[in-house]
């Protein structure tokens, strides 16, 4: 299953309906050069460890024209 480029939201409905491990891990750019909304995270990274937990990295949206 790939839910890479998925809303977080959807991707923990499919991991969830399917009994599937997951754990959510959180990634922001170092440098603030646009602002991001926090309330919309997309999965950026999905990993399948040996263990078989699907590990997904996440990252806010970035929003255009606006900076923090």
């Amino acid at each position: 299953m790939d839910t890479v480029g998925l809303p977080l939201a959807s991707a923990v409905a499919e991991f969830s309906s399917r009994q599937l491990p997951y754990s959510v891990a959180t990634t922001a750019p170092s440098r603030k050069t646009a602002s991001l909304d926090e309330g919309q995270r997309y999965v950026i990274r999905q990993v399948l460890d040996t263990a078989g937990v699907y590990r997904l990295t996440v990252a806010a949206k970035m929003v255009k024209g606006e900076r923090s």
